[in-house]
């Protein structure tokens, strides 16, 4: 039984301190100072502000307010002056009057309110809570859907008006517990910094810091359909909707803009009574949306030095030059043109509307990738260990020998040659060795008759570093009348299948320095200058020409 009793009486403390503060409110006849005055924009505004009100008050419907002051007796009192107010409380037993006017366009009203205390109770912290219920519908609020030491994430996005460096304040049951600063905003949440504050948890609520210039004489919450969309106050941009601001002047130039939406602007004057409880503007703006243009299609010409060129567009083939794409869209583009043997060419280009759009290209033409030449038979002067297929001739004219003739063997591996008055025979041993046996008659460079005979063996393999590639060839042989004999020498390619550097050295013949340039044809041109074994100098030039089969 005492249980029943205790519960009974903190049920009843309970309702009675739910209710302590709660208040008779009276919405009277907001005056309409629209451009053009709406049939049913009273009725409009007034249940707006019942509808906020009645939450947590009791607000005196019209027909009681009508059956008590008709709108002439309301006219005829004027200003509600704060007297004024206390007559009227007592009339209507009410605790607070609201009056003011309103603008309305089309679906955006601006409503302009003061709350006027009667003087029948206290309403000491009336105007904190007033100002609530309002921010609480309208103004922009989330929770913190995750906190880690200075690092937040929020619940919404920039769907819901929130913008990169948006301050925001945090409450924690109620107390402010800090403050943030978004860093990133993207559709359905941001990421945001904590920058004042020690602490803050995973659920706390977080509002937005409201703008305030000078004294607070009114509270003014801007709204806007759809956010967020910027705010300018006398040509100063303030931030987005929804947002809280509190003026201090009694007249403004508001303007919300938002891309593809038709700018709106109104210039409002208030009137701030000073022994008002709380002086409020609701400034709830629809902006109306742009009609889309329908693009005009455009057109694009594609030209091409040479022409029969093949065009790209946006990576699909579209035909070849001279080539004319009409009824395209108006739009940046990607063109690629590709003619086989030139080098392609890429272009960014935007299409105009109702345009026709000129392109043209100069392709240059590239030089086809060459082969590798192969091994040389033979360098400056020197053999190598390369040689003439059977079947296939090798024809050259040179300084000094006059000619050279080399004809591949029916037997393989073997090849004949005639250097000037001498003939010569070299014949393969293994892969990389050959092994060259010559006679001469004559010494074209001491333009004197011999006789001599030698024997030489003659190795070749490819040389790789880091720096080149070429190929190297090594020998040893004797002379019937000179002795032994040591060789060697070195092919470098420069342009790849073009051009040739080449070094040899002979203890016979000295050594010498020469350029191979390589025709498509197989023709081949060699030019070279060195010194002999007695520091003469000497020069060694080749036109040659090798037909049949190819060489290994």
């Amino acid at each position: 039984m005492i249980n029943k009793i205790i519960i009974g009486v903190f049920l009843c403390l309970l309702l009675f301190s739910s209710q302590s503060w709660a208040s008779r409110i009276a919405v009277l006849e907001l005056e309409d100072i629209s451009p053009q005055v709406a049939v049913d924009g009273k009725d409009t505004v007034r249940k707006l502000l019942e509808n906020v009100l009645s939450q947590d008050n009791t607000v005196l419907d019209r027909a009681s307010v009508d059956k008590i002051l008709t709108t002439t007796t309301i006219q005829a009192v004027g200003e509600i002056t704060r007297q004024k107010a206390y007559i009227l409380g007592k009339i209507l037993d009410v605790d607070m009057l609201v009056v003011g006017n309103f603008i309305q366009h089309d679906d955006s009203v601006i409503i302009n309110a003061s709350f006027i205390d009667t003087g029948r109770t206290d309403l000491a912290g009336m105007k904190g809570k007033l100002l609530d219920l309002f921010l609480s519908r309208y103004e922009l609020r989330c929770q913190i859907k995750q906190a880690k030491g200075r690092d937040v994430i929020l619940n919404i996005g920039n769907l819901s008006g929130l913008a990169s460096d948006d301050m925001l304040d945090v409450f924690h049951k109620g107390e402010k517990a800090g403050m943030l600063q978004i860093a990133k905003a993207s559709q359905q949440e941001c990421t945001a910094i904590l920058v004042k504050g020690k602490i803050v948890r995973t659920g706390d609520e977080v509002r937005k810091v409201p703008v305030v210039w000078g004294k607070n004489n009114r509270e003014i919450i801007i709204t806007s359909t759809p956010a967020p969309s910027q705010i300018t106050i006398n040509d100063k941009g303030i931030g987005y909707t929804p947002l809280l601001f509190k003026n201090n002047k009694n007249e403004i130039t508001i303007k919300i803009n938002k891309p593809d939406y038709h700018p709106y602007e109104e210039m409002l004057q208030f009137f701030n009574p000073n022994y008002s409880l709380l002086n409020l503007s609701l400034i709830l703006i629809s902006l109306q949306e742009k009609p889309k243009e329908i693009p005009v299609s455009g057109s694009l010409l594609i030209t091409s030095e040479p022409s029969s060129a093949y065009v790209y567009l946006d990576g699909v083939l579209k035909g070849i030059t001279p080539l004319l794409v009409a009824d395209i869209a108006p739009q940046r583009y990607s063109l690629k043109v590709a003619k086989s043997g030139f080098a392609t060419k890429r272009r960014k280009i935007i299409v105009e509307s109702g345009q026709q759009t000129k392109v043209g290209f100069f392709l240059r033409e590239t030089i086809a990738p060459q082969k590798p030449a192969l091994p040389s038979l033979e360098l400056l002067s020197i053999q190598t260990n390369n040689m003439v297929l059977s079947g296939e001739c090798f024809l050259a004219a040179r300084y000094p020998e006059l000619f050279i003739l080399k004809l591949g063997l029916p037997l393989e591996g073997m090849e004949i040659r005639m250097a000037g008055l001498g003939i010569g025979l070299k014949h393969r041993l293994t892969k990389d060795t050959s092994m060259d046996i010559y006679y001469n008659f004559y010494d074209a460079r001491k333009k004197e008759k011999v006789t001599q005979q030698g024997v030489s063996l003659v190795t070749g393999y490819p040389l790789k570093s880091r720096f080149f590639e070429g190929d190297v060839c090594l020998g040893v042989g004797y002379y019937s009348e000179k002795g032994y004999r040591g060789f060697g020498g070195i092919e470098i390619p420069i342009v790849v299948g073009v051009y040739n550097l080449m070094l040899e050295a002979d203890t016979v013949e000295g050594w010498a320095v020469g350029f191979k340039e390589i025709f498509k044809n197989g023709a081949e041109v060699v030019f070279g200058a060195g010194k002999d074994i007695k520091g003469k100098a000497r020069y060694d030039m080749t036109v040659s020409y090798q037909g049949g089969k190819r060489r290994e």
